[in-house]
């Protein structure tokens, strides 16, 4: 049937099923979600990877349970993560700046391996809101301290950035 994932400050990330009237929190006291305040959502076949400040805490949608985690500790620039998209064997995460840096980083799916971009390595800018799989074109949306735009373009467009080889 049709279900809801809804977000909430004080208590993490729960299923709804509205045909049923039921809501179940997802995560148990022993394995919780990364931080209580998630910022976006991702899906990506059976699994959903929740973006928190506290990194990224990726579900198992057929039980509902936590199968991973990625953080600082991991190597990602900051545990501020707005958005994820997988291309291919690559999980692409915007990583906002913050207590730490922020840019974008690239984390081998085979190997667990995580490569950070930077604006030292090209990037337009360190804070990233939005990221778009469009075939092997990573589209990436630059934010601001004071508003969200793409780099360059119409505030409504993104800046599209091949995929170079070595991060493929």
């Amino acid at each position: 049937g049709m279900s809801h994932h809804i977000q909430d400050l004080e208590g993490g990330l729960f299923l709804v099923d509205p045909a049923a009237g039921t809501w179940s929190k997802i995560g148990t006291p022993d394995a919780e979600l990364t931080d209580f305040y998630v910022k976006r959502c991702v899906r990506d076949g059976d699994r959903l990877y929740v973006c928190s400040n506290g990194g990224v805490t990726i579900l198992s949608l057929s039980d509902g349970k936590i199968v991973g985690r990625i953080t600082v500790s991991d190597g990602l620039p900051s545990n501020k993560i707005e958005d994820v998209v997988r291309i291919g064997d690559r999980l692409y995460l915007a990583c906002e700046l913050g207590d730490d840096g922020g840019g974008l980083a690239v984390m081998d799916l085979k190997t667990g391996l995580i490569q950070t971009v930077s604006q030292a390595d090209g990037l337009k800018c360190d804070k990233i809101k939005r990221l778009r799989a469009d075939g092997d074109q990573l589209h990436i949306l630059y934010g601001s301290i004071y508003s969200v735009r793409a780099y360059g373009t119409p505030l409504e467009g993104s800046v599209a950035t091949p995929v170079s080889e070595e991060m493929r």
